[in-house]
């Protein structure tokens, strides 16, 4: 399959070094994947690339992420690059980001006190990876909701494009 576009971050949290790879491929779908440390998180397809320039978001561990895909020159190549946005800020492709606490002690309080509800760990402790779920229709206008069509007003917040309100944000287990 032809690459339209690949990028790989590196960066560290309290639960260890993570690596985030977003590719876009055309085969017959064109198919974009976000990948993070070997697992999937994200995998869409649209006949065109149009739909998949978009902000597709999750979490690693307590830190909310968004890989931003848009067009490379012409909107005809279908060429695309990519962006990783942790916590509100931009990470540079090949940066290595250290995103652990800065006491060198890991601290011993509860995970329901230090994270918010939206994010789940395993028994092990590991952070399971969560995506968005939006509701159907906007609860003050009535338009249709999708990925596509709101706006990121932060890491947990989202706003209606017709009439800019407030959108309630769910995050899921993934699988």
């Amino acid at each position: 399959m032809p690459q339209l576009g690949s990028s790989t971050w590196t960066f560290n949290t309290d639960d260890g070094s993570h690596v985030v790879q977003a590719t876009m491929n055309k085969g017959m779908w064109i198919r974009i994947s976000v990948i993070i440390d070997g697992v999937t998180v994200i995998e869409d397809k649209a006949g065109t690339v149009g739909p998949l320039w978009r902000d597709h978001v999750f979490r690693v561990g307590r830190h909310a992420c968004i890989v931003r895909a848009k067009p490379k020159g012409s909107k005809w190549s279908g060429k695309t690059i990519f962006e990783l946005i942790i916590d509100g800020e931009s990470i540079e492709e090949g940066e290595h980001v250290d995103l652990s606490s800065p006491t060198s002690e890991p601290q011993q309080t509860p995970i329901a006190a230090a994270e918010p509800l939206s994010v789940q760990r395993s028994v092990a402790g590991n952070p399971i990876p969560m995506i968005p779920v939006l509701p159907p229709n906007c609860s003050s206008c009535g338009a249709p909701i999708n990925m596509s069509n709101i706006e990121w007003t932060g890491p947990l917040t989202a706003r209606c494009a017709t009439c800019r309100s407030a959108v309630e944000v769910q995050w899921k287990k993934l699988g």
